[in-house]
């Protein structure tokens, strides 16, 4: 009869945190991996949905007639101003500015 090979300990060691180190390599690169398109699409859908409750939903809100909308307004605003020159100017304002 022929010797059976032997594995020692530190072979036996070593195989078994190779295949933990690969078990979990595989294991993280599943993890991170793109979401699908149906995922994808999900996540949109949903996102969606969160805009139109009507809890906190300006479109909603504003389409109920719950907010209002006032326009903005100047606080300080511009004094009178002279009136400005329009181009081509007339011909009566042409001889002013010239002198004439």
């Amino acid at each position: 009869m022929a010797p059976r090979p032997r594995f020692d300990r530190r072979t036996l060691g070593l195989v078994a945190l190779l295949g933990l180190a690969v078990f979990f390599l595989v294991r993280a690169s599943s993890f991170g991996a793109a979401p699908t398109l149906a995922s994808r699409v999900a996540q949109d859908v949903k996102r969606d949905v969160a805009r139109f409750t009507p809890a906190n939903s300006l479109d909603v809100s504003m389409a109920m007639g719950l907010t209002t909308y006032d326009r903005p307004r100047m606080l300080n605003p511009p004094g009178a101003q002279p009136p400005q020159l329009l181009f081509p100017p007339s011909g009566q304002d042409l001889e002013k500015l010239c002198g004439v």
